[in-house]
């Protein structure tokens, strides 16, 4: 599923799941690399609702959500891809293109594991 922000009615969606794999581009590490952390259930909806309704909600405020409404929480993990260029375009810079398999053999690994 391809979502250009997270909204809250994915609680419902990630409720069905066993495993959740959150991925984005993001500004906080260097261009093309590739970043992936286990999101560990803190707190609930309530706690994270001021947050929740200012741009996007995060993965853990998803997940949150998820727990709070459906008493369930996934495994879920959120692999980012350092990039190095926001501009808007209809293709992937090289950057991003030889970020692509490392990513790809790190959800192969989580769908193994």
């Amino acid at each position: 599923m391809v979502r250009q922000q997270l909204t809250p009615d994915l609680a419902e969606t990630t409720s069905h799941f066993q495993l959740v794999i959150f991925i984005d581009a993001a500004r906080d590490c260097p261009p093309g690399e590739v970043r992936c952390q286990r999101i560990a259930r803190k707190g609930n909806r309530s706690q994270l609702a001021a947050a929740s309704f200012s741009h996007s909600l995060s993965p853990a405020s998803v997940l949150a959500w998820t727990a709070d409404l459906y008493h369930h929480f996934p495994d879920a993990y959120y692999i980012s891809v350092g990039g190095a260029s926001f501009a808007e375009g209809e293709s992937l810079s090289p950057l991003m293109q030889a970020a692509f398999l490392p990513l790809l053999a790190r959800v192969r690994m989580l769908i193994q594991a």
